[in-house]
């Protein structure tokens, strides 16, 4: 080899190694207590949202235990940041236990806790409404999430007959009011530990039995009828915290803790409840998974805490290869709540944190974009755009797709080819990355149709060939 040859052979193995080594920088970092005139002293962050201004608002509840009892007072608290992470505003309400959140299609927010309590707040965190439903919604609240179509649901236990807890869940349209109620019970204690809402509308709920080995996947229509239960392996532990998050081909993750807590178990399933493959990934032996999100790049972000102080950040593709894992050894966090990509390509990660004082704060942190490029051909919108349906021509149904650079106000429409207005596929406030929708033609003659997606001042048109 000549040496030429030598040198630039040298310099793509360091670029090479470079690429793999690059990770994603801490952008700024945030500390947040409360002070009501009382020592609050247990603050749990439950979510953390971008906003259409490109802020953030923070949802968390705080609590203190009352002298004598081993009850606890607990408050809602809300905060709206800027794009630094800089307070704007806070919000704080008496509570019942507040565990989970959800930001509905309309944009506004709901929260549910223990025995059936359920709260609403305005995008700017103002009270709306407050409700108690012990008899229709989960009696514990371990999972949540808002509907394309509006509503909320929330996933759960409540006590069965003859002893032990039933796997429940409810659905509630985004003014609290009650819809349905479903429960499953199988003669064994079992529980529902995350949920998430898939690109046809179904439901999907991680189902768990706490007195069998027997764990897995059951999906629900909108209107909460079953449609398919499945049986998956990994995570070992379908207990919280596991999260399950859509990828952008439509198939979904479902990772937690298993081994005990000290390794991470990932499943990926297609749409029909396929199991397409099954991970285990190992930890350090003083790690534990926390949460997960998936990426505008098609790919997911998983977070574990180390140590009490420290982060471990894994990068995962669509096929569960690692394309990334690192840790962050800053004292940042000793519990992480939430991990959530930002429009700009980054993520948000927010937890608590306990100093040597026993002092709890609030922590939140911002990581810039991942500067590998991961997944080959994929690129981050940088406007929104309207994806070829497919497939096209279609009987009875295609998908359309479209991608989101920020988060905002989506319409999707169907017409006819005389401007009448077929079908309203989607009409609410959506996330930035990529989405997908069902159309369904059984209904219709054959013949030419037209999608429109609207956004802002950008409207896009495509035609749709529907041919039985």
């Amino acid at each position: 080899m000549n040496r030429f040859g030598m040198f630039f052979g040298v310099w793509m193995v360091l670029s090479l190694i470079t690429h793999v080594q690059a990770q994603p920088n801490v952008e700024w970092a945030h500390s947040y207590s409360f002070n009501y005139g009382t020592t609050w002293n247990f603050p749990t962050l439950l979510h953390g949202y971008a906003t259409a201004d490109t802020g953030y608002v923070l949802i968390a509840s705080d609590s203190i235990a009352n002298s004598g009892s081993p009850d606890s007072t607990f408050r809602l608290v809300l905060m709206g940041t800027d794009v630094s992470g800089d307070t704007l505003w806070t919000r704080s309400y008496p509570a019942q236990a507040p565990r989970y959140a959800a930001r509905a299609a309309d944009g506004t927010y709901v929260i549910a806790g223990f025995h059936g309590w359920t709260c609403g707040v305005s995008a700017q965190g103002d009270s709306l409404w407050s409700r108690q439903r012990s008899d229709s919604c989960p009696a514990t609240c371990w999972a949540m999430a808002a509907l394309s179509d509006g509503g909320i649901v929330i996933g759960g236990e409540s006590p069965r007959a003859g002893g032990g807890e039933t796997a429940a869940l409810c659905r509630l349209a985004n003014d609290g009011s009650f819809l349905w109620r479903r429960t499953v019970d199988i003669g064994y204690t079992n529980t529902f530990r995350a949920v998430q809402e898939t690109a046809d509308s179904g439901i999907l709920f991680a189902e768990k039995s706490t007195s069998t080995s027997w764990q897995g996947i059951i999906k629900y229509n909108s209107a909460g009828d079953s449609l398919w239960r499945c049986t998956i392996q990994h995570p070992q532990a379908l207990l919280s915290p596991c999260e399950i998050r859509l990828l952008r081909s439509g198939d979904c993750l479902i990772a937690g803790r298993e081994n005990g807590g000290m390794d991470l178990g990932v499943s990926c399933l297609a749409p029909d409840g396929t199991l397409r493959w099954e991970r285990t990934l190992d930890l350090a032996s003083d790690e534990y998974f926390c949460c997960m999100d998936t990426t505008a790049d098609g790919s997911a972000v998983l977070v574990s805490t180390s140590g009490q102080t420290d982060l471990r950040i894994i990068k995962i593709n669509s096929q569960g290869t690692t394309l990334w894992n690192t840790i962050y050894n800053q004292n940042w966090m000793s519990v992480c709540s939430f991990v959530q990509s930002t429009p700009d390509g980054g993520f948000l990660v927010g937890g608590y944190f306990m100093d040597s004082s026993d002092n709890m704060y609030l922590k939140l942190l911002k990581f810039s974009a991942d500067p590998n490029g991961v997944q080959p051909g994929a690129s981050q919108p940088t406007t929104p755009a309207l994806h070829p349906a497919y497939p096209n021509p279609f009987n009875p149904a295609t998908t359309l797709s479209f991608s989101m650079p920020i988060t905002g106000t989506v319409k999707v429409k169907v017409f006819d080819v005389t401007g009448r207005l077929v079908e309203t596929l989607l009409d609410r406030h959506v996330e930035a990355g990529e989405h997908r929708l069902s159309f369904d033609g059984t209904a219709l003659a054959s013949g030419l149709y037209f999608a429109r997606l609207e956004t802002g001042t950008l409207s896009q048109t495509q035609k749709l060939m529907l041919m039985k």
